[in-house]
């Protein structure tokens, strides 16, 4: 008698783990596989996302620094500063006519519309939505200032 017993408790229990381990994954369990691993994708898109405009932003800061400085040489070789940065191309101070990281044409304009004598030019980025006077605008005078 005991024997049996301890014969049905060996089926019993090799037959419970033969079958969960038979089971496999349910729906349920699967379809929150697959939410979770898209949530961790939105995450990571997200923060790649705003890091690559942080730098573009920044990349394009330094490039208005760069041409600053070859407008300040041009300057002070010419007397004045150029009507357009095509001359900077002209006078070899730049390879080419930059453009901003969202390769668009930065603006510039002598003289400038400010009227004050520090900033006797405008040179700017449009920024990442591309139009005029818009809260992402990059001005060479006030970029360091935000």
């Amino acid at each position: 008698m005991k024997r049996a017993q301890r014969e049905i408790g060996r089926t019993a229990v090799r037959g419970g783990v033969g079958a969960a381990a038979k089971r496999g994954f349910t729906l349920l369990e699967m379809m929150m596989v697959v939410m979770i691993m898209g949530l961790l994708a939105t995450v990571i898109v997200v923060n790649i996302s705003g890091r690559s405009e942080q730098a573009r932003v920044q990349l394009t800061k330094t490039q208005l620094s760069q041409i600053k400085t070859s407008l300040i040489e041009y300057q002070v070789s010419n007397g004045t500063y150029p009507p357009s940065l095509a001359e900077l191309v002209a006078a070899k101070l730049m390879d080419k006519i930059p453009q901003d990281q969202w390769k668009r044409a930065l603006y510039y304009a002598f003289p400038g519309t400010s009227g004050n004598a520090d900033q006797p030019y405008d040179l700017y980025s449009f920024g990442a939505d591309g139009l005029s006077a818009t809260t992402d605008d990059i001005n060479v005078w006030t970029m360091d200032s935000k």
